[in-house]
Formats: structure tokens, sequence, C-alpha cells
């Protein structure tokens, strides 16, 4: 049985550890160059931008990036995602201003929602003589837990912050801390739109939990509706004005459901109208799996305290109806949102166990069903987490290679040249993360014709917005350009260069 100071010290070193093994997987991968345009560039090159606003004064390059989808040239972030937390994000760049301080800090921001949910199950478990190994236990099941793996090595995405915030969120609301449980709301609302769908829905499940309880008190009711009544107007104001007002035109991913409409209100109509085809989608092989990848490392126990699963539907309906795979097989960053709640859920569901085997005069109840929990998280990591395949995944023969040791000395030595961050660059998608310290940045298979230098590996072709068809045809009339000169030349690997350049 832990006491509460031997507890914290080991809270304290198994965030320390989470966040030296998170950063050092996600920075042998980009090291290795398998971080890619998307969405590393996507996400660096705003950020880096933002620093630099800041740095120089010229505050028109806040969240300014090269258009990487619609070659409009240099736009807003915020046409994209409304993750206005990378302007903040981006003061860490005074101490490194490279994309290897975004890994980093999302490796320990991910580590650090340990916290909140020591505190939370501490708070839960109150009069349990065990609930500090409890909390450690639990911390443990979340280190080893595979979606916040495949988040963590999902290059960065300010969304895996999600788990902190809304951790936070959640234990100073049931500890009565509103105005704290407020702030971590607020910045919840920051990493991205689709997170006020699931902070409405807790705002419901807070309400909801009272009335079941049969002893709401005022000042949770009222918490609940401020939460879904400001996430309702956030996530309407985002979708409807602020976006729009950025792109001149409703939401670039709004294609990816367009088989229920065109708007956000056409679609959530399109659901409503359509209950089969919503069955079909939500039954199917691919959203099992989902709830699989979800539940099944936690042996299904989440699945007892499903009112406390209700703010992780959202994000569940966006990845299952949406026609992009990417997001409806669980293995990146898009179930960020969901593991909060996931984890909160299996808290109250092990405290109705407890209940339980009490009944039965089983004291240490816990020691069996821990036990099934972290066999169960360790070993669906251990079979599929990329943090315990590293070495495989780097390996000259490993299908996730792009670019071969073979022209690794080639391909640095052209990044270190050409670090000049005046310069105009396009590259390939695995070259272009170690370029993207710049203003002008451009993804080679979709445009290059403002570039000063172009690099391509004609190996290095992993694009999901266009057809591979497309993408090799695009680099090929690069090759062909005759408004671009090849300097260097190594069998896969080009270096072009504009014939008409000239270095200011």
């Amino acid at each position: 049985m832990l006491q509460n100071k031997a507890s914290k010290m080991i809270l304290v070193i198994i965030i320390a550890l989470a966040t030296y093994v998170g950063a050092w997987a996600a920075l042998t991968i980009h090291n290795n160059y398998l971080t890619r345009f998307f969405d590393m560039v996507t996400m660096h090159q705003p950020t880096y931008n933002t620093f630099m606003a800041f740095k120089e004064g010229d505050f028109s390059r806040i969240l300014e990036m090269t258009d990487p989808h619609e070659h409009r040239g240099q736009i807003s972030r915020l046409n994209y995602h409304f993750d206005i937390i990378l302007i903040p994000i981006s003061l860490l760049y005074f101490i490194h201003e490279g994309p290897e301080t975004l890994l980093v800090f999302q490796s320990f921001m991910l580590a650090l929602a340990m916290l909140p949910l020591y505190l939370l199950v501490v708070k839960i478990f109150d009069s349990d003589k065990y609930k500090y190994t409890y909390a450690i236990l639990i911390d443990l099941i979340y280190m080893l837990y595979l979606p916040v793996h495949n988040t963590n090595m999902d290059t960065f995405h300010p969304v895996a912050l999600a788990p902190l915030f809304i951790l936070f969120m959640i234990y100073f609301a049931i500890s009565k801390k509103y105005f704290a449980s407020i702030i971590f709301f607020l910045l919840s609302l920051t990493l991205k739109e689709s997170v006020a769908l699931a902070t409405a829905a807790y705002g419901l499940v807070l309400i909801l939990h009272g009335l079941l309880k049969k002893n709401i008190q005022k000042k949770d009711f009222l918490l609940g509706l401020f939460m879904i009544i400001f996430s309702t107007v956030w996530f309407l104001l985002v979708m409807y004005v602020f976006i729009p007002h950025f792109r001149n035109g409703s939401s670039y991913y709004i294609y990816l459901y367009a088989s229920l409409g065109s708007t956000p209100m056409e679609i959530i109509t399109g659901i409503l109208l359509r209950p089969a085809f919503l069955i079909e989608k939500l039954t199917g092989n691919e959203s099992l799996s989902y709830i699989t990848l979800l539940m099944g490392p936690l042996a299904y126990f989440p699945l007892f305290g499903f009112l406390f699963l209700i703010p992780a539907l959202p994000e569940f309906f966006i990845n299952q109806l949406s026609i992009a795979p990417y997001m409806s097989n669980a293995l990146g960053h898009y179930t960020a949102t969901s593991v909060p709640f996931i984890f909160v859920a299996l808290i109250y569901s092990l405290a109705q166990l407890k209940k339980i085997f009490y009944k039965f005069k089983v004291e240490k109840w816990f020691i069996t069903v821990f036990a099934i929990l972290i066999l169960f998280t360790l070993l669906t990591s251990y079979a599929f987490s990329f943090i315990f395949r590293i070495n495989d995944i780097i390996q000259e023969n490993s299908p996730y290679r792009r670019i071969s040791n073979e022209y690794f000395t080639d391909v640095k030595e052209w990044v270190n040249k050409l670090g000049d961050k005046n310069l105009k660059i396009s590259a390939t998608t695995n070259i272009a993360p170690h370029l993207g310290s710049r203003r002008y940045i451009y993804l080679a298979s979709m445009d290059y014709k403002d570039a000063d230098y172009v690099l391509v590996h004609t190996y290095d072709l992993t694009n999901v917005f266009i057809s591979e068809e497309m993408e090799k045809e695009n680099l090929s009339n690069i090759l062909k350009d005759e408004n671009y000169a090849t300097i260097y030349h190594k069998d896969l690997f080009w270096v072009l260069k504009k014939v008409n350049y000239e270095q200011n």
C-alpha cells in the first residue's frame, strides 16, 4: 500500500520516464526522415512564423503558412483548423526554433496528463486506504495505453494537449474549484474546433451525473450549463464565422462528409434523416476495429462507466462518418480528445466494481483487476505500438523508409546547404520537415513553381490528398521544367535551382 509521499515520488519518476521515452521515440522517427509534410510541416511552419512575428515584430506572420492544399500562396493556419494554442506554443521556439521543440513538448504534455489523472483517482477513491496505489497503477496503464502512443508518434498536433487540459477541467469540476475548471475548459477550446463538441457533451454529463445521484448542486448545474452553451456558441462561431472569414468559404474538411451535406448543419441534418446510413457506418468493421483499439487495451472496463464516455461520442462520429481512412482507423492523433473521457469512465467503472467486490468482502479486489488491465495494455502496446518497434521502423528494409541510408548523407548535406531561411524551398514529403523553418515551404508533388530550389527524391512519394499517379506525373513535370536546372543528381535524388534565381 503506497502512502501519499511515496506515490508522489513515483508519479514524478513515471512522468519523467514517459516524457523521455516519448521524446526519444518521436525524435528518432524525425531524425531518420520518417516524419512527413503532413502534418509536420503544416504544424511547424505556422508555429515558426508566429515565433518570427514575435522575434522581429512583423505580426503579419502570426500563424502564417504556405497553403498546402489549394495553391493560394501565404495563408493563415486558421484557414484549416482553429488551433490558436499554437500562438503561445510558438514562444518555446526562443529555446529552439525547430520541429524538435514541438515533438518534445508534445511528449511532455502527454506525460504530464498523468498528474490530473492521479489527482482524479485520489479524489474519487478519497476514503479508500489504497487510493494512492490505485492512482499510480492507473497512471502506469495510461503510460502503456496504445492510443496515447499513437498520438505521440503522429508528428505534432495541438489536440495532443487534450488529455492534460480536459482531465484538469474534470478534476477541478468535481473538486468544486469552478474557476480553475473554466480556465482549463477554455484552454481546451483553443486546441481544435471539434473539441467544443466534447466539452459541450461533458457539460451535459456533469448535469446528468448530479441528477442521477439525486444531489446535484446549483453550481455544478450552472457550470455544466455554461459549458454546453459556451461550447455550442464557440463551435458555431468557429465553423460559420472565424474559419469562413479566413477561407472566404466553408471549412476545407467538409468534403470528408460530402455524402451528408456541404455545411455543418446540413451534415447534422443528413445524419438525423438517414438513420440506416448511420447504423451501417457505426456498426461496420471499421467502427468495430476503432472501438476495439480504444477499449481492448483496457479490457473493455470503461464501458461500465458509459455515462462518462458520452463526451467521446462526437469524436467517434466525426472519425467514423469521414471518408478518410486515416481518421477512422484510430491509429493516429484522432482519438486524443476521447482518451481523457475513456480514463474517467475507467475510474468510475473501477469505483463501481469496488462496491460489488466489497459486498462479497473481497478487499484486495484491485490486485486481479489491475493485473488484467496492465496485462492488456502492455500486450497491445507491445504488439502494435511504434514505440516498441522503433528499431524495426528505422531499419534499411523497413516499409516505412522512403529515403534509404544510401541517400541520407546527400540529403542531409543539401538540407544544411539550403539553411538560409529566406530561400523558398519545395521538397518531397520526408525531406520537407527538415526545411520547414522558413516563411515559404512547398510540397514538391503539389506545388513548386514559386520555389528557388526544389529537392526531389523520386521514391519519396506519399500524399494522402492526391493519387500516386498524379504525384508521379507532377514530379515528372518538375524534372522536365525548363525554368529549373538540375544542380545535383544521384540516382533517385535531385536538386534543382530556378534558372533566373538570384541570391539577394
